[in-house]
């Protein structure tokens, strides 16, 4: 039976330290203002919001669904999902990041009123996560 090196089999393990670091860094999520964050699922296609409390999106994360388009400020995440549980409407749900309070669905013209009052740019999901 051959022995490895001492040498060599440091170095392995050094290599697979690194590996299991660098694996572990890597997180499919990218934040927002608050300590919130969008999570980007293994597909690259689905999209969740989690709060500063939530540690993943089992149950559709923080808005209880996906996230279709998005906006925030420094004040507020403006966010459309497509609701996990079919029962539940879908739309535009409302975080207050200070307070973290979460409102909706809510309906087209409180949108509007929502987007003109905190300044709010609407881009779909995808390409919020790109520009994040």
């Amino acid at each position: 039976m051959r022995l490895i090196p001492m040498r060599t089999a440091v170095y392995r393990i050094l290599l697979a330290t690194f590996f299991m670091l660098g694996v572990m860094g890597c997180s499919d999520t990218k934040s927002l203002p608050g300590n919130y964050k969008l999570e980007r699922w293994e597909d690259n296609k689905t999209y969740y919001l989690l709060g500063p409390s939530t540690q993943d999106a089992k149950g559709g994360g923080l808005i209880d669904g996906t996230v279709l388009r998005i906006a925030w400020s420094d004040e507020v995440i403006f966010a459309e999902r497509l609701s996990t549980f079919r029962g539940d409407p879908d739309g535009w749900m409302l975080i207050d990041i200070k307070s973290g309070k979460v409102s909706g669905p809510i309906s087209e013209s409180e949108c509007d009123i929502f987007l003109k009052k905190y300044h709010l740019q609407v881009k779909e999901v995808g390409q919020a996560w790109n520009e994040l």
